[in-house]
């Protein structure tokens, strides 16, 4: 997969999640819409 868009809450607490996950080379937050 090369992107996915994901819906949460607090945008640094979403960061830290998945800057830890093996194969995820970049994370951004933002808004949408």
């Amino acid at each position: 997969m090369e992107q996915a868009i994901m819906a949460g809450g607090c945008f640094w607490c979403t960061e830290a999640v998945f800057r830890d996950v093996v194969g995820v080379s970049e994370v951004e937050s933002g808004y949408i819409g």
